[in-house]
């Protein structure tokens, strides 16, 4: 792929360029999977009803997955440049200008979700968070990552009988976002 755009004859980024871009790829395909299973095991491990309901029914595990990546996005700080001038609440930020956007904030809004700090399985619009970013930075992998951690989920539940959570990191970062650690026991 790198071979491909660097040989491209409209390709406008230089190699370092490309070289970012490609950290971005490599860190969203592993780190944020990571982070995501991290996050839904921790959910479902001390919301106990959740994780019953997820094992009676494992087709709910996607949705379990989309909320926690919802409360504990693993890009829980978006930045951008201003591409053209933009007005909302009275306030304008002109093209060019340097926006942060806290994902935590925007995933925990009272006004898109309803009692925002609840762990919530069956919640419709988790999905309308921005765990994977939006507009045409919206994430390319977005339904791989989540059928993946669905998956690996769905996997670790399966085959580790009585998972329990004995101890937990919480959460952390102002960027990146995951539990530190998870101890976990189960009886085989």
């Amino acid at each position: 792929m790198t071979n491909e755009v660097l040989a491209s004859s409209d390709n406008e980024l230089s190699d370092e360029e490309v070289v970012a871009q490609l950290r971005v790829v490599m860190f969203g395909a592993v780190e944020t999977i990571q982070a995501s299973v991290m996050s839904t095991l921790l959910l479902l491990l001390t919301h106990p009803d959740a994780l019953s309901q997820c094992l009676t029914d494992r087709s709910l595990i996607p949705g379990a997955v989309d909320e926690a990546i919802r409360l504990i996005p693993p890009v829980a700080f978006i930045e951008r440049w201003m591409g053209r001038p933009f007005t909302a609440c009275g306030v304008t930020i002109d093209a060019g200008e340097f926006v942060g956007i806290s994902v935590i904030a925007v995933n925990r809004d009272p006004a898109v979700f309803a009692d925002p700090l609840t762990f919530d399985i069956h919640r419709a619009n988790a999905k309308h968070g921005l765990g994977f970013s939006a507009g045409e930075h919206h994430c390319l992998g977005v339904h791989l990552a989540r059928t993946q951690t669905a998956i690996a989920v769905d996997k670790l539940l399966s085959r580790l009988p009585n998972l329990t959570l004995v101890a937990a990191v919480p959460p952390a970062g102002f960027a990146f976002r995951r539990p530190g650690s998870l101890e976990l026991s189960w009886r085989v």
